[in-house]
């Protein structure tokens, strides 16, 4: 599995470049208006962007046909996909982190918006990664496309929402409520993948 984790860092080293050109872009732009919302919107959209590139770079070559005739499980193909959105979800989350200490956040307020979009990006993850499993990147890439954008509108007005609802909601239970939620639906996520990739003919 470390072989092909290694793989797709290497085909996704041009694209990493990008990231970062993008993400210090928004950081100015935030310091600038003194607003990060824009900084965590483009963390969500990027990390919707770079684990696509994995899947369309496999495309291409068509990788997974020539995987399975290595003595490599079907197992390994799917746990290296999310080993690897692991890897790029820690990196900006970290950044994220920086980034928000930067524009003017408290630490204490950084982590809690930080950790939250870590949350979406897995979470959006978690409904994709099955998708483009079972229906490839050109299929598959539409229903994406459709899901970054509502979850988007999901995280702007929750952002909005969540401050008034506080007076009379216990928002701290939803905060602690929402990492566990996402555990959750990374494990169905997984266990579908596992599922799609054993019974998927090449």
């Amino acid at each position: 599995m470390k072989g092909l984790m290694i793989k797709d860092l290497i085909n996704l080293k041009q694209q990493v470049k990008i990231v970062v050109l993008l993400n210090l872009l928004y950081l100015v732009t935030g310091i600038i208006a003194k607003d990060g919302s824009a900084f965590s919107g483009s963390l969500i959209i990027l990390t919707a962007i770079i684990p696509l590139t994995a899947f369309s770079c496999d495309a291409k070559v068509k990788w997974d046909r020539y995987a399975i005739t290595m003595p490599l499980s079907r197992k390994d193909l799917v746990l290296s996909k999310y080993a690897l959105y692991l890897i790029i979800n820690l990196l900006l989350t970290a950044a994220g982190l920086i980034g928000m200490i930067c524009i003017g956040s408290g630490f204490a307020e950084a982590l809690s918006h930080i950790l939250m979009v870590a949350c979406v990006g897995w979470i959006y993850i978690s409904f994709t990664y099955p998708l483009l499993f079972h229906f490839g990147v050109e299929k598959a890439s539409i229903f994406m496309m459709i899901l970054v954008v509502f979850m988007m509108f999901v995280f702007v007005v929750g952002s909005e929402i969540l401050p008034v609802a506080s007076a009379s909601f216990p928002v701290t239970a939803l905060y602690t409520a929402i990492p566990f939620l996402t555990i959750a639906i990374i494990a169905a996520s997984i266990a579908l993948s596992f599922r799609i990739v054993k019974n998927k003919d090449y």
